[in-house]
């Protein structure tokens, strides 16, 4: 486990993470929200399976592992907040 709140990230082989959430809407509306943030240049976890694994209150989502990036652009991060709001 890498992190534990209110979903739990794991890895789970090379490249690949696990989220494993207690979602509160359609668990599949959360890979379409994904899609829709990336066409509009939001940077966001890219999903890899186009639905969660669903088992009674759970999901699990496969996402792409990211390397690291380097810094943090500040900039770029408040544009992209910018295009959200």
């Amino acid at each position: 486990m890498l992190r534990m709140g209110m979903n739990a990230i794991f890895t789970a082989g090379e490249g690949v993470l696990l989220r494993v959430s207690h979602p509160t809407a359609d668990a599949e509306e959360a890979i379409s929200l994904g899609r829709v943030l990336t066409r509009i240049g939001l940077r966001v976890p890219r999903y890899l399976h186009d639905e969660p694994f669903v088992d009674g209150d759970h999901a699990v989502f496969a996402i792409a592992a990211v390397d690291d990036v380097g810094p943090i652009d500040w900039v770029a991060v408040g544009e992209m907040v910018a295009v959200l709001h």
